[in-house]
């Protein structure tokens, strides 16, 4: 841990490098969907040279300390349903226990940062969920929106 030679982050991805390591001799997954799955997010919230960084661990989402161990990751999360992967409840949040479920690619779509979510009858939904609910096009439903419509005519379709 060399923080004052190098950036915290830079600090941070050592340690997960040494915790990669480490676990890899201990556990044997190695090349696993879970295996993989944990190493993925290390490298996008620790690693300031991974593609994906400036969209995790640049924006300060932070991987909990007691998953910098697999072991642990993998109690917590369990094993990777085939067709899902990992998704933060809370997608400004960190990855933990309490903000990481298995979702699928509709799932996570629907709950990212830059989904426009509108109040309706007591709930926040996106657009496309909305959409969804009422067998109107999504395209058609954000058209509506973005003309002024109120949500309450939007939905019903009524012009």
């Amino acid at each position: 841990y060399r923080c004052a030679r190098y950036s915290c982050r830079t600090a941070a991805w050592e340690f997960g490098k040494e915790s990669h390591r480490a676990n890899r001799r201990i556990h044997g997954r190695a090349g696993t969907p879970i295996y993989d799955t944990w190493l993925s997010m290390k490298q996008r919230c620790l690693n300031p040279n991974n593609r994906r960084w400036k969209s995790y661990g640049g924006r300060g989402i932070k991987v909990a300390a007691e998953w910098l161990a697999f072991p642990q990751f993998l109690q917590d999360m369990g094993e990777r349903p085939p067709g899902k992967s990992i998704d933060r409840i809370d997608p400004n949040g960190d990855y933990n226990a309490s903000n990481c479920r298995w979702a699928t690619p509709k799932e996570q779509q629907r709950n990212m940062i830059n989904n426009h979510l509108v109040s309706y009858q007591g709930e926040n939904l996106s657009i496309a969920e909305w959409a969804e609910r009422q067998g109107i096009n999504t395209s058609t439903l954000y058209k509506r929106l973005s003309r002024g419509w109120t949500i309450e005519r939007a939905l019903a379709g009524m012009n």
